[in-house]
């Protein structure tokens, strides 16, 4: 008896465990995917909420890539509404578009007065912690150096922000307007090297943007590049004759 009651309970201990063994896994399986799942919530919720706060953003960032000046409450929304995405997650362009808005903020104050300098500084700050995230946006490091030009920063250190920025975008079109300028400001500043780069510049938009020929030629007057534009064109009797019809226009 002793034998046959070994013989039935043993069948069903493995049976048992037999069962247990893909209950197991499913277990483990579904353990895995929901903390996964967490995982994935984890790192989604930031970024949606840091996305959602930089919309606040949008209409100053607009006004000021044209060249407009954004109402006050569209600029007090935009620079609180990036302060809140960067605290969520930290991102190069958000510090950097957030330096732009402290940029333009601090020229719509009364020059030299403690609000100006207060966001001329987080400006710069802003604008040093973006480029940490990504030393290669061109446009980051143009914006420094209009920063810097505010602050009252030696030509130094406003044109290695400069050519750091040729060397990182030289072909980016948004930046050349605004570049071209300090360019030609801080042409005295330059080693032999740096002005290869600026003459190549010049050149580039001259040939690339006709409509912008007008605005380089009002900028090299103002800089005295004006003999320095006309021997770059040496090469293009065309070139000149125009350069030369713009200025008689100017003049009038």
């Amino acid at each position: 008896m002793v034998t046959a009651t070994m013989a039935t309970t043993t069948p069903s201990i493995a049976t048992t465990t037999r069962n247990r063994g893909p209950r197991l896994q499913a277990w483990l399986v579904a353990s895995i995917a929901l903390t996964l799942a967490g995982g994935v919530l984890v790192l989604a919720v930031p970024r949606t909420l840091a996305a959602v706060a930089a919309l606040d953003a949008e209409t100053a960032l607009n006004e000021a890539n044209w060249e407009r000046t954004p109402k006050p409450d569209d600029l007090t929304r935009g620079i609180n509404g990036l302060k809140r995405a960067i605290e969520w997650v930290p991102s190069s362009k958000r510090l950097i578009d957030l330096a732009f808005l402290e940029l333009v903020l601090a020229l719509s104050l009364p020059e030299g007065s403690p609000a100006r300098n207060a966001s001329l500084a987080d400006a710069e700050a802003h604008s040093i912690a973006g480029l940490a995230l990504n030393p290669t946006s061109g446009m980051g490091w143009l914006r420094l150096a209009l920063v810097r030009e505010q602050r009252g920063a030696a030509a130094r250190a406003i044109v290695d922000c400069l050519i750091q920025s040729v060397n990182m975008a030289p072909n980016r079109r948004t930046t050349w307007l605004s570049r071209v300028r300090l360019l030609l400001i801080y042409w005295p500043e330059m080693t032999p090297e740096e002005r290869l780069l600026v003459r190549r510049q010049v050149l580039t938009i001259w040939s690339a943007e006709p409509g912008s020929r007008r605005y380089l030629v009002q900028v090299a007057v103002r800089a005295n590049w004006l003999f320095q534009l006309y021997e770059e064109l040496g090469g293009d009797p065309t070139a000149r004759n125009e350069l030369m019809t713009i200025v008689l226009a100017l003049m009038k």
